[in-house]
């Protein structure tokens, strides 16, 4: 399709509210996130420290599961106003939860805030449907390009904001949450100001693939199984290094570099990503995703701050690619079948992984120690990279049959 400039132009009216609800979304996580660890260790003690975040992660896994069927129905609009809507409920339950020292109130409102980053997620595929012609892995890393705003901005501003509380005689966390609480009532209202009209579901007399049969295909198989791979890989690596630095010593400034490479990695290359993808198909994307993720889990152990820091960043990026790689593919192979079903069903399937790498991480890192975690995450991905290739080598031949 030839892109005239009133297309274009209408396309990225459509797009810009996705973007910017994304981006607020992904402020309010980054924040809140950073914060709330803190505040959970002072409740409940160090152990039970990274609950709150933890059901955030499981929220956002359910809510895959919830709004996509809700988009359905009620269109892509619908889904992502109600996720929106909801996280601002939890914002509130989470503020107020800060206000009265409740521990159960704040890991209530991390679940219900979790609904958020699952519309936020599922919006890259809504960019998907939306762009034009051979422009779908552009549009995606467009979106996944959005969380740079809020994962690099977001803390930067906690500082201040503490100190605001502070001022006002609040409660230290009080200001982050409510910027939270506001960066999400900004999603709402982009969402609903949006110019583009919500899709309804059609209707066919013809009977139209479950999303359960759809995932029995190599094709769609594939995407699952890499992204799936690459949430592991980076959560089991990212969550450990930060433990890892500070036992042997390093600073928080050291700390902090380290994982600001990793949030430029995950999302800075997006658009790129999305490119490559459009011009070469996105096979070839994921399989370079592995090899990077597979190479900088093993360079994650170096005692050389350099090294370490560059085997972040390709980690994130590595991520990067498997992450918006396989995120085209889906579109791709189930066009044609229930696409809202099954993309919640492989989303809530990634969050569930990242949740259970979470806890996985700091367990292996006392176990097996920063080395054995990052060889087993080297092993994870080019397991899957040879699975990948397989079921490429398999589609081939069944081709030229």
């Amino acid at each position: 399709m030839a892109l005239t400039a009133p297309l274009l132009a209408s396309y990225r009216t459509r797009l810009a509210p996705l973007f910017l609800a994304a981006a607020a979304m992904s402020a309010t996580l980054s924040v809140t996130g950073a914060i709330g660890t803190i505040v959970a260790g002072e409740m409940i003690g160090t152990r039970w420290a990274a609950l709150p975040n933890m059901t955030a992660v499981v929220g956002t896994g359910l809510g895959s599961l919830a709004l996509s069927r809700v988009m359905s129905a009620w269109g892509w609009r619908g889904g992502l106003t109600l996720g929106y809507g909801a996280a601002a409920l939890g914002g509130a339950l989470a503020v107020a939860s800060v206000t009265a020292d409740s521990a159960l109130g704040l890991v209530v409102g991390m679940l219900v805030l979790g609904l958020g980053n699952a519309a936020a997620q599922l919006s890259r595929y809504v960019a998907a449907d939306l762009a034009p012609s051979g422009r779908s892995g552009l549009a995606i890393g467009a979106l996944v390009w959005a969380g740079t705003i809020g994962g690099v901005g977001g803390p930067l501003l906690l500082g201040p904001l503490v100190r605001a509380s502070s001022a006002l005689d609040w409660a230290p966390a009080v200001g982050p949450y409510l910027f939270g609480l506001g960066c999400v009532v900004f999603a709402v209202a982009a969402t609903v100001m949006s110019p583009a009209r919500a899709t309804t579901p059609t209707t066919s007399a013809a009977p139209r693939p479950t999303g359960r049969s759809v995932l029995r295909r190599p094709d769609a198989r594939s995407p699952l199984a890499v992204m799936m791979t690459g949430q592991v890989v980076m959560v089991l690596v990212m969550t450990a290094t930060p433990l890892h630095m500070h036992l042997h010593g390093d600073s928080l400034a050291a700390v902090g570099t380290t994982i600001s490479a990793h949030i430029l990695g995950m999302f800075g290359l997006a658009p790129l990503t999305g490119r490559w993808v459009d011009r070469s198909g996105p096979r070839p994307v994921m399989r370079a995703g592995l090899v990077f993720l597979a190479a900088s889990a093993v360079l994650s152990a170096a005692a050389d701050d350099l090294v370490r820091t560059a085997a972040l960043f390709g980690l994130g990026y590595g991520w990067n690619l498997c992450f918006v790689g396989g995120s085209s593919a889906l579109v791709l192979t189930s066009r044609h079948a229930d696409r809202n079903g099954v993309e919640g069903d492989v989303d809530a399937a990634i969050w569930g992984a990242a949740a259970l790498a979470s806890i996985a991480s700091t367990m292996l890192l006392a176990g097996v120690g920063m080395t054995g975690l990052g060889l087993l995450g080297g092993a994870l991905a080019l397991s899957a990279a040879a699975v990948l290739s397989g079921e490429l080598w398999l589609i081939g031949r069944r081709g030229r049959a």
